[in-house]
């Protein structure tokens, strides 16, 4: 009896199946090794978590992703393993799966087809380009509020920096809130918080309007590099968002915050797709993998699932772009992610 590969496993697989099969398994396990040196128990650790992750997102309904081709969801099943990144729902969260429409050429007929990508997130790129030493550290980025002291200057030696102050509002609010998340359920004036929409209430008190984000990405050298995104720049970023969308507010988390301002952790996120703007691209042009775009509006040669209303004519050059399979059987190499 011939000996069964991947190649002759993979089409006839269920989707949700291609992550639990023997022989991705192995290559999975096997790839994680060799790219990150782990050790056996390591990467069938990393394994096991990744595979139920990757079910739990194909049991998404409103993802698509079972619509997608058997080849691109192993492609980004493997690139989990080559970039060593967790899809793991989660505050800070580096990675998920997507479904997109890429146009093709089937029996000489343009043709949509659906199509899963490993997309990055800021804080899966942060990861990667510390990984790499392009980046040594990148301190959590700060949400400046209306009566903090947030001023851009430049400093002795002629570079930029940001004196920055926090008012005693701000500090209360965030007090409240790392008492709530302690279990330590009680205010300064010694009253119960009995649920978190109390404590909430308490916090956003002492907090009024964000006025802009910043983050410090500390390079090789000593160099110290600021970044910030301020209420100009985040109102561009929902313009890019609600043009794309074909609507008025953009992404929800636009508005989903306290007021209706930007959601806090997702003005983090943009803050430090910001700052990695000045640094040199994630080269991710040959694989299944996406970097997460500051604004969506970037991210246009590819579309949402065939099932999107999306109808928007695209440039020539988008139209006759083309899958690149690469080696996606064989051994992965261990290559940097820079151009």
């Amino acid at each position: 009896m011939a000996i069964q590969t991947l190649k002759d496993v993979l089409p006839n697989l269920a989707p949700k199946e291609i992550a639990s099969n023997e022989l991705v398994r192995n290559q999975f396990i096997e790839t994680y090794k060799k790219i990150h040196e782990s050790s056996d128990s390591e990467a069938e650790a990393f394994y096991e978590k990744e595979k139920s992750y990757y079910i739990m997102a194909l049991n998404d309904e409103k993802s698509r992703l079972t619509t997608c081709t058997n080849l691109s969801l192993y492609s980004s099943f493997m690139e989990c393993a080559i970039q060593g990144l967790s899809t793991k729902k989660q505050g800070q969260a580096e990675a998920y799966y997507e479904c997109k429409g890429i146009k093709r050429i089937v029996d000489k007929k343009e043709t949509w087809v659906n199509t899963c990508f490993f997309v990055v997130m800021a804080y899966g790129e942060l990861a990667l380009r510390k990984r790499y030493g392009q980046i040594l550290h990148a301190s959590n980025p700060i949400v400046v509020y209306e009566n903090d002291t947030f001023k851009p200057k430049t400093n002795e030696d002629g570079d930029l920096i940001i004196q920055y102050e926090r008012s005693e509002k701000s500090e209360r609010s965030e007090k409240v809130m790392k008492k709530f998340k302690e279990g330590k359920l009680v205010t300064n004036d010694g009253d119960l918080i009995v649920e978190e929409k109390d404590a909430l209430a308490i916090a956003e008190k002492g907090k009024s309007t964000i006025k802009a984000c910043f983050t410090i990405l500390h390079l090789p050298g000593g160099i110290r590099d600021y970044k910030w995104l301020d209420r100009d720049d985040i109102e561009r970023l929902r313009k890019k968002s609600a043009k794309m969308l074909r609507n008025d507010k953009g992404n929800a988390l636009y508005s989903s915050g306290i007021d209706g301002q930007i959601d806090e952790d997702f003005l983090r996120a943009k803050c430090l797709k910001h700052a990695f703007k000045t640094l040199p691209r994630m080269k991710h042009d040959l694989s299944n993998v996406k970097f997460e775009p500051e604004s969506i509006e970037e991210d246009d040669d590819i579309v949402d699932g065939i099932n999107s209303d999306f109808t928007e004519k695209k440039s020539e050059k988008q139209q006759e772009s083309k899958e690149k399979d690469g080696n996606l059987f064989g051994d992965m190499e261990d290559d940097s992610p820079f151009k």
